[in-house]
């Protein structure tokens, strides 16, 4: 399908964006061992990990190794630029719930988005203006529902990872369990890969939300939520319409209690172009299996989703244009064209289809 020659699609297969980020060469290795850890899952390991991490920084870059343990973090881990954080299969990077979590910092654009969205230190990790980072390997980062859900207060973190304007990230093989409001939350960011990503949120709310984001390549997912699974979201917490697009998905598997399984919105300021969705599961959704709103203005076009099957959802597939205009500097109303659905299946299970298409 040709999109025409400003948009640039980005396959699942992308072998420049695998090569940049997770082809890199290992030239020495940080255990968190080395740094204090004891990983016996009562000490508090955030000194020790932030330690590791700073001196891969300075090294130039390299991977900060977490072996096998429990490593509580009562603190916010701050992650650097080339610095990946592997965990190792019995490895656990676990929260704490001592609210002793870095501050929310203050956001002057706090009124155009909910206020999950407005504030990114309130994480167990977090980075900012970073570039070739990761997280890796068979472990897990657990909340261990310690992470809230709604408004946080002060010392209480709302999400596991949380990274703004960062080029770079790999973020694959890892299991995030409990988030509390995000699992992972990226906002500004390019040049993401993720490939065998494990969330289970299903006790909690959001699974992933990449906003404002471009050059993204998803492959094998298996996200469990309770509010939404994946979501893509353009908003103002940075202060300014963010590029947002060339996005592809593929062979992943999606579940939503409560809402959406694979959704666009409702935060939608910037405008969104070229995504594709191709070999996507989802088993269950108690609002739409393929969801997709304009609330704030953005233009969405150029979206395809192929080969999809779903069961257990109360609507396959959700479109609409609002009038909200959470956006800064006085958006007009966005607009939803060039959508396609090629081979899309979704199976009733007694009432669980309680919606037709809604567009």
């Amino acid at each position: 399908m040709s999109t025409g020659s400003a948009v640039r699609t980005v396959k699942a297969d992308d072998s420049a964006a695998w090569e940049r980020q997770a082809g890199r060469t290992a030239l020495r290795e940080f255990n968190v061992k080395d740094y204090g850890a004891a990983g016996n899952g009562s000490a508090n390991e955030s000194g020790a990990v932030n330690k590791a991490i700073t001196a891969a920084n300075a090294a130039g870059g390299d991977t900060v190794r977490f072996p096998s343990g429990t490593y509580k973090s009562k603190n916010s881990i701050h992650m650097k630029s080339n610095v990946t954080l592997q965990l190792d299969a019995g490895a656990t990077l676990s929260g704490s719930g001592a609210d002793t979590y870095d501050v929310r910092e203050p956001n002057a654009n706090d009124e155009y988005q909910d206020y999950g969205h407005s504030h990114f230190h309130n994480a167990m990790i977090w980075g900012d203006r970073l570039r070739d980072i990761g997280f890796t390997g068979s472990g897990t980062i657990d909340g261990a529902d310690h992470l809230i859900t709604g408004n946080s207060k002060q010392g209480q973190a709302d999400k596991i990872i949380s990274l703004t304007r960062c080029d770079g990230l790999t973020l694959s093989g890892i299991t995030l369990r409990r988030g509390g409001h995000f699992a992972a939350l990226i906002n500004g960011g390019k040049n993401v890969v993720s490939n065998g990503l494990h969330i289970d949120t299903a006790s909690d709310r959001d699974g992933w939300n990449i906003i404002s984001t471009t050059n993204v390549t998803i492959a094998e997912a298996d996200i469990s939520a309770n509010d939404d699974a994946l979501v893509f979201k353009s908003d103002y917490a940075l202060g300014a319409k963010l590029p947002n697009g060339h996005m592809a998905v593929r062979d992943s598997r999606l579940s939503a209690k409560c809402c959406n399984a694979l959704m666009f919105g409702s935060e939608t300021c910037g405008d969104v172009m070229d995504r594709r969705f191709d070999r996507i599961a989802i088993d269950g959704a108690d609002k739409s299996g393929l969801g997709m709103v304009s609330m704030d203005g953005a233009k969405t076009s150029d979206v395809h989703y192929r080969d999809i099957t779903m069961k257990n959802v109360h609507s396959p597939i959700m479109q609409k244009i609002g009038t909200r205009k959470r956006c800064g500097n006085h958006p007009g109303i966005g607009s939803i064209s060039n959508i396609t659905y090629d081979h899309i299946t979704a199976t009733a299970t007694g009432s669980s289809l309680s919606f037709s298409p809604t567009l």
